[in-house]
């Protein structure tokens, strides 16, 4: 009866030491509720703008490809007629500039006459765009003034090829307005815009006020800045291409600005919230923390509970998984598992890694003769062998059938795994209840290979070598591919 309390009390030690910990995590965790959920909320904030800032960029670089292709098919079309003011051009214009009033499609000659289906030809040899489609580049333009009627707007510009020369240039003409309504603010509420700008600020599109300025540099340095965030390390950042969270502030308040490539040209794309949508939260939050946390108190600690019961399930359903059910050592899966890790990291002063592929010999003859629970005996013994040869560190396992490897982690010399395979071999042959001998294949990290599978694939070569030098052996690759 004593033996059986005692079993009872230590089956609880542990579950209730789980309990107390985490009342104590609860109590911990109310006391530091406040100092780390404005941060938390501002962490989700960013989350939140990076998720939309992304999405927003993606719809307009698909925007910009679907007007390319648009205007590929266009350069298509006219590809065969030398005459850009001819009938059926001129329609098509016509009819696509009617349609379409945020979109302005042109043909240009290389004279840089631009036909908009209005038979009022527009010189465009002087625009930069021009001449850069015209030596067959495709572009996109920086944001400027209409060569139509002098709203900004951003110009894509493509050749039209007659054969291998470039005989046009085909346009199309898109506001900044345009993309500004395709983005639009309603996804922050109310609290919240964005935008996409240029290298120099120029804004492809805005929100309500940026009008006033000529870039959304001017616009953004009216504000106020602290510490690292400068309008300076701002354009610094945007121009390298980067992307990030940028905090300025305005009366006092604080305001965020997440930026990032629009992936389209050189365009960035900006979203940007007013802080008092977290401070919103915050308080809202707060105001409820101190009934939620006294009922926290008890869900944490059966969650808790629950976890840890799982948690010890699964790592024993994980062992299973992971270990040779004859054996008791790892399995190949297992063994990759083990070893990965291991391999990244880089052995320092001079030492190694190793892989021993370990073979034993005329195995099939073992099963045939002497039985397969003989067989199995002689696996099992094998496994045990290399667990009290090699190191705790080092990973043993069992590949499949007769194969077994062994991992050194960190070996001070190859002269070392040298000597381990061989005195391995010699347990063996020593073994007077061991029918048969083994082979090893021994490969090194890094002149053999610096990859699970290269050094897999090199020590099973050395394996290969050393069966046929006669068995009983041991083998390295390098010696391998230098009998080869």
């Amino acid at each position: 009866m004593k033996q059986e309390i005692g079993r009872r009390r230590k089956n609880l030690l542990l579950p209730t030491c789980a309990i107390a910990l985490a009342l104590v995590l609860s109590v911990l965790s109310f006391v530091s509720y406040q100092r780390g959920l404005r941060a938390t909320l501002l962490k989700k904030t960013e989350e939140e703008m990076a998720r939309y800032t992304h999405q927003s960029g993606a719809m307009v670089s698909g925007l910009v490809e679907d007007y390319f292709a648009q205007l590929d098919a266009v350069a298509l079309f006219c590809a065969g007629n030398a005459d850009r003011d001819n009938d059926n051009i001129v329609e098509l214009l016509r009819r696509q500039n009617s349609r379409d009033e945020d979109c302005r499609l042109g043909l240009s000659d290389l004279g840089g006459t631009l036909y908009t289906g209005t038979r009022v030809p527009v010189d465009i040899s002087g625009r930069d765009f021009f001449q850069r489609a015209a030596a067959g580049e495709q572009v996109l333009s920086r944001v400027h003034g209409s060569c139509l009627d002098g709203r900004s707007c951003v110009v894509l510009a493509i050749p039209i090829y007659e054969g291998e020369q470039v005989a046009g240039v085909a346009y199309a003409e898109y506001p900044v307005t345009h993309f500004t309504e395709m983005l639009g603010s309603a996804q922050f509420a109310g609290l919240g815009a964005t935008m996409v700008i240029q290298p120099d600020g120029a804004m492809v599109s805005g929100y309500a006020g940026t009008e006033r300025y000529e870039t959304f540099y001017d616009a953004i340095g009216q504000m106020d800045f602290q510490g690292a965030d400068t309008l300076a390390s701002l354009r610094e950042r945007v121009g390298a291409g980067e992307s990030g969270l940028f905090t300025y502030y305005r009366g006092g308040k604080a305001r965020y600005l997440y930026f990032e490539p629009a992936g389209v040209g050189d365009w960035t794309v900006l979203s940007l919230v007013l802080a008092e949508s977290v401070e919103r939260q915050f308080s809202t939050i707060n105001g409820r923390s101190v009934t939620l946390m006294g009922l926290n108190l008890l869900l944490y600690s059966v969650v808790l509970l629950c976890i840890w019961l799982i948690w010890r399930k699964n790592q024993a359903v994980l062992r299973a998984n992971r270990c040779d059910g004859l054996t008791g050592i790892y399995n190949r899966g297992g063994l990759r598992a083990a070893v990965e890790p291991m391999l990244a990291r880089v052995p320092e002063g001079g030492r190694v890694h190793a892989c021993l592929f370990i073979d034993v010999d005329d195995f099939k003859g073992v099963n045939d003769q002497l039985g397969h629970q003989v067989g199995d005996q002689v696996l099992i013994q094998l496994a045990s062998l290399l667990q009290r040869t090699f190191r705790q560190s080092d990973v043993v396992g069992r590949y499949g059938g007769d194969e077994f490897l062994v991992w050194m982690r960190d070996a001070p010399s190859a002269q070392l795994v040298e000597h381990r395979a061989e005195q391995l071999c010699e347990s063996v042959a020593a073994c007077d209840d061991f029918p048969t001998s083994i082979s090893v294949g021994v490969a090194l990290w890094p002149q053999d290979g610096s990859g699970y599978d290269e050094l897999l694939h090199a020590a099973d070569q050395a394996l290969y070598t050393a069966k046929g030098a006669g068995k009983n052996r041991v083998a390295f690759f390098q010696n391998a591919g230098e009998s080869g």
